[in-house]
């Protein structure tokens, strides 16, 4: 197994797990994932923006941003809004009772990432962000 450790794609799987493992624990009773969290961030800081929008960001198919956009509207903390010229298309926005919820979920995710990181020093996490989107950007 230490042959693994040399490997870098395994050492972001393994830490892709145990982000994951963490961030779970933070939010996961209130049925939050990564996927969902990034959408309500997304709906946030762009209100009105499309489920089209949300797919983009998510990297995933159209059908899939559509369960994480239910997913929050049957939670009440999103709600759609029909496009005068777009019939199909609905504009996204927190309800209010998101916003005091996303507000309580932004700070459990800075414990999280405090925890998970809590090893690198502030300079050391902005040079392994700005490596990772590097990477990720180049991909």
């Amino acid at each position: 197994m230490e042959d693994m450790r040399s490997y870098l794609g395994y050492a972001v799987r393994r830490l892709d797990n145990k982000i994951n493992s963490s961030f779970l624990k933070e939010l996961g009773e209130d049925d939050i994932t990564p996927s969902r969290y990034t959408a309500l961030v997304i709906i946030a800081n762009n209100p009105g923006v499309r489920q089209v929008d949300i797919a983009r960001v998510l990297e995933v198919a159209r059908p899939a941003a559509l369960k994480v956009v239910n997913h929050l509207a049957e939670r009440g903390l999103i709600e759609v809004h029909a496009l005068p010229h777009d019939k199909r298309a609905g504009a996204l926005a927190l309800t209010e009772s998101g916003k005091e919820r996303f507000a309580r979920y932004e700070q459990a995710v800075r414990r999280h990432e405090q925890r998970v990181f809590e090893p690198l020093n502030e300079e050391e996490r902005a040079q392994l962000t700005q490596l990772l989107n590097r990477v990720i950007d180049h991909a």
